[in-house]
């Protein structure tokens, strides 16, 4: 099954090659030489710490993701001439590298990581930049160093990691990952992360552009909105239904006529006081119609059933935009999902190569 997957995705490897000798692919792209920058904090090897990542690369591409396939791209002319090696590393010797890891190497290939990405948004000359950031759950064994119980509804009992990662969705660039325990939520715990993406961008860019931000409701966090805030970064954040928000009271008392958006969506929009945060903010709120019952708890006891089924959300935003155009914007926010997909389907990056926390991450 993976030798011939391998055979399969090699084609795609061939491509690179091709590129690779007509117009230097690496080069061009500063790949080569940005990981011999950083090549002196991660692990030694006889074969070179640059050649062996980029060997981790070209087994993503070719469809490998556990180490010990490696044996299936030996002898392979294709690779050996595209990473500059006679002859490729056994599974064992790429095993103790990854072993080798430690915070200081994961450092190093988030520093590679965002050089690469900061070319790429240079060159693109984009004047804004739409910033998506998720965590998404990577199951795990029971031995995995780090791995805890998460709140994942579906497999509550199994021990994952859950990583966050910051994802341009103008140029398709993974800006910035980083591996964390299951047991983690995505309010108080992004804190940080947020706000060494913000350092990242004013360090790498020479010019910054304008900031937006759709997320999800497990942002709507008042420390996440005041660094948003701080930062000057626009953002449309879902709001949850909590019952101190007094958010259906609002809508069952002051709403009765709604705007259609498209043909299945209304909406109105109102300035709403958080008492907790002794603040105003804009939220829009919005009710889509469905011909069945919704599968999750979405229907709000405000209208007869007669009328219909609706599934209700609320977003909070600090752009001037009208709420046809906020409720586009929100729902370019599936994309984010579907870099997780193709990244777990396509480049293992749910696999973990080794027990330890530091090589799961690298």
């Amino acid at each position: 099954m993976v030798n011939w997957r391998c055979a399969t995705r090699l084609e795609g490897l061939r491509h690179l090659q091709v590129w690779s000798w007509s117009g230097d692919f690496f080069g061009a792209w500063f790949f080569r030489g940005t990981l011999r920058r950083v090549e002196r904090a991660l692990p030694r090897s006889d074969f070179g710490a640059a050649r062996l990542s980029m060997l981790v690369l070209a087994m993503l591409i070719a469809g490998a993701p556990r180490v010990r396939h490696v044996c299936y791209l030996a002898d392979d002319p294709l690779v050996e001439r595209l990473y500059g090696l006679s002859r490729l590393p056994s599974w064992h010797t790429l095993g103790r590298w990854l072993r080798g890891f430690d915070a200081g190497g994961v450092k190093a290939l988030l520093e590679a990581n965002e050089r690469l990405v900061a070319e790429v948004i240079e060159r693109s000359g984009l004047p804004r930049l739409t910033l998506g950031v998720d965590g998404s759950v990577v199951s795990t064994g029971l031995r995995i160093e780090g791995a805890r119980r998460s709140f994942n509804p579906h497999r509550r009992k199994v021990p994952s990691y859950y990583p966050i990662t910051a994802y341009e969705a103008n140029t398709g660039q993974v800006l910035r990952v980083y591996n964390r325990a299951g047991n983690v939520h995505d309010g108080k715990a992004s804190l940080a992360f947020l706000g060494e993406l913000f350092e990242q961008l004013g360090a790498t860019l020479e010019r910054r552009p304008v900031l937006e931000m759709p997320m999800d409701g497990a942002f709507f966090h008042a420390g996440v909105i005041d660094l948003l805030d701080a930062e000057g970064v626009e953002y449309a954040i879902k709001v949850p239904f909590w019952r101190w928000l007094g958010l259906k009271e609002q809508i069952a008392r002051r709403r009765r006529r709604w705007e259609r958006v498209p043909e299945t969506v209304e909406r109105f929009e109102q300035w709403l006081w958080v008492r907790p945060w002794s603040r105003v903010m804009r939220v829009v709120v919005y009710r889509k119609r469905v011909r069945h019952g919704p599968a999750k708890i979405c229907q709000l006891d405000l209208f007869d059933p007669d009328d219909g089924y609706f599934e209700y959300s609320a977003i909070v935003t600090n752009k001037e935009v009208t709420g046809r155009t906020l409720w586009f914007f929100t729902c370019g926010r599936g994309t984010h999902e579907k870099v997780y997909g193709e990244l777990k389907g396509g480049f293992a990056f749910d696999c973990l190569p080794t027990q330890r926390y530091h090589e799961g991450s690298a």
